[in-house]
């Protein structure tokens, strides 16, 4: 998790951009039992996820387990990624980085983090040491195989708000946790018990797991 939070998220500049569907994350209030994976559902693929395993997603199909974020961090990211004053664009760097795969190696003159053929890392997909794995953001299987952000919210945010970034941009992450076997409130006691939640405003005010951000900017 990254501390200390201080603003709310859901703002023109916000990690509401990673989000659950509303009626998934209210739900997680209520206590009617186990909630196996759908298998007609979209994140059913997650349901088997492993402790340790890599996956690769978009960003936007990533849930929220803070309410708000410090800007700072942020703000600094996107000023970096826009000025351009590195050989190569920082976004790029922090991408592999974030993916396990150590730093960016080379970059086409058109690269876009939407496409990541169009850049290099220094590791190849399947590569990661203990080392870069260390590294990598990290999400939680939750009910019905949804996968919860535990550690990466500024990250996440940064390549959201960032221009060729957004909720359809792909990141890998790797997976800490599998609790999709658990009902909702057990889940959340849970995450909050690991320090993969934190479930207070940035008045230190603690808020049900209804109350995160639960639609887009």
């Amino acid at each position: 998790m990254n501390h200390p939070v201080k603003r709310i998220i859901g703002s023109a500049l916000a990690i509401a951009a990673i989000v659950a569907g509303s009626a998934g994350v209210a739900a997680a209030d209520n206590d009617n039992g186990n909630f196996p994976c759908n298998p007609s559902g979209k994140d059913v693929a997650y349901c088997n996820a492993k402790v340790g395993d890599i996956v690769d997603v978009a960003i936007g199909d990533v849930a929220p387990t803070q309410p708000s974020v410090g800007y700072d961090e942020i703000d600094y990211k996107l000023g970096r990624y826009t000025l351009g004053k590195d050989a190569i664009n920082k976004k790029f760097d922090d991408w592999c980085a974030d993916s396990g795969l150590v730093a960016v190696a080379s970059a086409q003159p058109n690269a876009t983090l939407q496409d990541a053929s169009t850049f290099t890392c220094q590791l190849a997909p399947g590569a990661e040491t203990d080392a870069s794995r260390n590294d990598m953001k990290t999400v939680v299987v939750g009910p019905h195989g949804k996968l919860y952000m535990a550690d990466g919210h500024h990250a996440l945010t940064s390549f959201w708000e960032t221009a060729d970034g957004g909720p359809g941009m792909h990141i890998r992450l790797k997976v800490v946790g599998n609790l999709s076997n658990l009902n909702p409130s057990g889940f959340w006691d849970t995450m909050v018990q690991k320090n993969w939640a934190w479930l207070y405003d940035n008045n230190d005010q603690p808020i049900k797991p209804r109350q995160l951000p639960s639609t887009s900017r």
